[in-house]
C-alpha cells in the first residue's frame, strides 16, 4: 500500500467527512494518499492523533478534515493496524482501496433544489459529535427508542466549526424530518424550515422538469382559471386536490405583463391548491380563503360554483 505522488495545485481545501461503523474497534485511523498513508510500518499506524476518528460511544466513527479537491484512495486502519478496511458507501479501486472524490465546494444550493441538485440539510451545533437527518424519506433511520446507529449515508458533514452539511436525493412532494443529535440525545427541527403540526420540520422538493413553451401553451383553454402574477418566475405550475397533487400536470402559461394562468376543468364544490413556483410551494397571494394543511401551513381554496 504505497501513495501515488501527485501534483497538487494551491486551492481552496473541502471539509470532508469520513466515518465508519464498528462498535468492537477500539481506534479507527484514516490513511490515504492525502498523508502519506498515515506513514504507516508493515501496515500498523502509531501516533497521527489527528487522523483518528472519534467515537459516538456506539460504535459510529467519524472525522472530517480539509482536502484540496481531486481524487484520492484511502483506507480505515483499525485498532492500530490489525484490520485496514474500505468504505462501504464509497468505489473501490483496482488495487482494493476506497476512492474519494473531492470537488471544489460551490457553495450551498437551495434547500430544496429540484432534480439532480440534490436537497440540502444544514444544521449548526459546535458541541455535537454526529448530527444525522431522519425522516420519512429513509424510515426514520429504523431508530429504536430515538436511537440511531449505523447509517453513515445520512450523516451531515461538519466543517470543523460546528456548520454541519448533507446534499441527499430525495423524491418529488413534501417530506417530514429532523436532525438526530450525538445518536439520539437529542432531535431538533430545521430553524428555517416550517414545523407541522406533529413537531417535525417540513421540506418540499420538486421535480426536476423542462417545460417548453409548446406544453405551457397546451393547458385546457376551458375549466376554471388559475391566476397568478410573477414576472420573475421562470416556470409555474397549479397543484391541488383536482390533480393529486402533482406538480407537473398542470403548468401554468406566462403572458406578456408576468401574469400566469391555466384552466383546469373543475366540477362544482371546493379545492385546495397551491402554486408550485420554480419548485417552491406557495398559496394563492390574490386568494384570502384558505385552510390549515396539516403541515404548519395553508392551502388555498377555491370555490366553484354549480
Amino acid at each position: 500500500m504505497q501513495p501515488t505522488a501527485t501534483n497538487e495545485t494551491v486551492s481552496a481545501k473541502v471539509p470532508v467527512t469520513f466515518s465508519y461503523t464498528d462498535p468492537n474497534a477500539t481506534s479507527v485511523h484514516l490513511a490515504g494518499e492525502f498523508n502519506n498513508w498515515a506513514d504507516n510500518m508493515e501496515g500498523k499506524v502509531t501516533g497521527h492523533s489527528e487522523w483518528l476518528l472519534k467515537s459516538d460511544g456506539s460504535g459510529n466513527w467519524t472525522l472530517t478534515v480539509p482536502l484540496a479537491p481531486g481524487k484520492y484512495r484511502f483506507k480505515y486502519v483499525i485498532d492500530g493496524g490489525t484490520r485496514w478496511e474500505k468504505d462501504a458507501r464509497l468505489p473501490v479501486t483496482p488495487d482494493d482501496n476506497s476512492l474519494v472524490d473531492v470537488k471544489a465546494d460551490a457553495g450551498d444550493s437551495a434547500r430544496a433544489a429540484p432534480g439532480g441538485a440534490g436537497s440540502v440539510f444544514l444544521y449548526s451545533d459546535a458541541k455535537a459529535t454526529t448530527v444525522y437527518v431522519a425522516g420519512d424519506f429513509n424510515n426514520w433511520l429504523d431508530n429504536v427508542d430515538g436511537k440511531v446507529a449505523g447509517h453513515g449515508e445520512w450523516l451531515l458533514q461538519n466543517d470543523g466549526s460546528g456548520n454541519w452539511k448533507l446534499t441527499a436525493q430525495l423524491p418529488p412532494g413534501r417530506h417530514k424530518f429532523k436532525y438526530v443529535i450525538d445518536g439520539g440525545v437529542r432531535w431538533e427541527t430545521d430553524a428555517r424550515l416550517p414545523v407541522a403540526i406533529d413537531g417535525n420540520s417540513v421540506i418540499d422538493v420538486a421535480p426536476s422538469v423542462k417545460v417548453s413553451p409548446n406544453a405551457a401553451a397546451a393547458a385546457s383553454s376551458s375549466g376554471t382559471t388559475f391566476t397568478y402574477a410573477d414576472a420573475t418566475a421562470k416556470v409555474v405550475f397549479i397543484a391541488g386536490e383536482f390533480n393529486q397533487w402533482s406538480a407537473t400536470a398542470n403548468p401554468m402559461q406566462k403572458d406578456s405583463s408576468g401574469v400566469w394562468t391555466a384552466a383546469v376543468p373543475l366540477k362544482p364544490g371546493k379545492y385546495q391548491y397551491k402554486f408550485v413556483v420554480d419548485g417552491t410551494w406557495k398559496t394563492d397571494p390574490s386568494n384570502p380563503d384558505d385552510t390549515d394543511d396539516s403541515y404548519g401551513g395553508r392551502n388555498s381554496v377555491k370555490s366553484v360554483a354549480p
